[in-house]
C-alpha cells in the first residue's frame, strides 16, 4: 500500500478488524468511529464477511458529511483479508442530483425506454401529456410502447430505424395515443446509449 495513494485505501480481517489504513482513509473511519477502537461498524463487518466468504467483489457508496465516497471491497481469501478501497464520487453525486432536479421539473416529457419498448424512467411532464396520474402509473401500464403509444406500428419501426442508424433522433413528428385513447401530435427527439459491442442498451 502507498501513503502516497490520495484516495482511501484500508485493509481488515473478516472480522472487520481493521489491519492498515493511510492518511486520506480517515474521514471514513471518523464517521464510522473506527479510528480509536480499530473495527468496522457491525453493518460493515456483515458485509466484508460475506464479500470474503462469496469471494465476490462489493462496491458500496456512503455520504460522509458533505463527501460521498465509492468503497469496493475486494477479497483476498488466500491472505485472509480483504482491501478496501475508496474513491471520491462527490462531483459525480451531484451532478447526478443536478440531472435529476433537471429530469424532475422539467416541463419537457423526458424518458429511458429499453429496445423492447418498455419505458425505465419518465418524469412528471412525459406522464401528464400523455394522460397518465403519475410517472409510476405510466411505466406500469406501457409494455409495448410501440404497440401502446404510437398511432401506427411504422412510425415506430422508422423510428427505431433512424436511431439504429445514426445513434440519435431530432424532431421526430408523429402521432401518439394518450391514456384515455384521444391522438396527440409529438416531436420527440432521442439518443441511444451502446455497449462494447454496439447494441443498444436504452
Amino acid at each position: 500500500f502507498s501513503e502516497e495513494n490520495p484516495n482511501p485505501v484500508m485493509r481488515a480481517t473478516r472480522e472487520g478488524r481493521i489491519l492498515y489504513a493511510n492518511a486520506p482513509s480517515r474521514a471514513l473511519l471518523q464517521h464510522w468511529n473506527a479510528a480509536e477502537i480499530n473495527e468496522v461498524p457491525e453493518a460493515w463487518k456483515q458485509i466484508i464477511a460475506s464479500s470474503f466468504d462469496q469471494n465476490l467483489k462489493r462496491s458500496i457508496d456512503v455520504a460522509v458529511t458533505d463527501h460521498f465516497y465509492s468503497v469496493m471491497v475486494v477479497p483476498l481469501r488466500e491472505a485472509g483479508y480483504v482491501n478496501l478501497y475508496g474513491s471520491d464520487i462527490t462531483e459525480r453525486r451531484r451532478a447526478e442530483g443536478k440531472f435529476q432536479t433537471i429530469f424532475e421539473d422539467s416541463p419537457v416529457g423526458i424518458f429511458q425506454s429499453t429496445p423492447g419498448g418498455k419505458f425505465i424512467n419518465v418524469n412528471a411532464a412525459m406522464a401528464r401529456i400523455y394522460g397518465y396520474d403519475s410517472p409510476q402509473e405510466m411505466i406500469d401500464s406501457i409494455s409495448d410502447i410501440g404497440s401502446q403509444l404510437y398511432l401506427t406500428l411504422e412510425d415506430r419501426n422508422i423510428f427505431a430505424q433512424l436511431l439504429e442508424a445514426a445513434g440519435t433522433v431530432q424532431e421526430f413528428e408523429m402521432e401518439n395515443i394518450r391514456k384515455d385513447g384521444s391522438v396527440i401530435w409529438t416531436s420527440t427527439s432521442a439518443g441511444a446509449d451502446h455497449d462494447r459491442d454496439g447494441k443498444i442498451l436504452f
